[in-house]
């Protein structure tokens, strides 16, 4: 998992990946655990199930993340983000828009 550029994406992110190549393009950055079986099979499940679109919210605040962050990454001598990242998936295409300098998602119709 490639957490060397963890906060480079905005804090929210659309991506509406067409073909299945695109849609592990999408997850990439995710893999790379010692099982990805699980994420590969959400990914499945979704596509099954009609989605279209992508958001990845970063620089969440998981407190279960938090909780072991604080307990074990937080003495180690190496960098671990402090955040997590969520996914969300969407039947419709779901489009961002600028708005006062913050990133916010719509629907297509709104």
């Amino acid at each position: 998992m490639d957490i060397d550029n963890w906060d480079d994406l905005p804090l929210l992110h659309a991506q509406h990946p067409s073909t299945d190549a695109r849609w592990v393009e999408a997850i990439r950055r995710y893999l790379g655990a010692i099982n990805d079986r699980p994420l590969h099979r959400c990914l499945e499940v979704v596509r099954e199930a009609g989605a279209r679109t992508l958001v990845i919210e970063t620089a969440y605040i998981d407190v279960d993340y938090r909780s072991e962050y604080g307990s074990y990454f937080a003495h180690q001598f190496r960098h671990r983000p402090d955040t997590a990242h969520r996914l969300h998936f969407f039947g419709p295409l779901v489009r961002g828009s600028e708005d006062r300098g913050e990133k916010r998602i719509r629907a297509p119709n709104s």
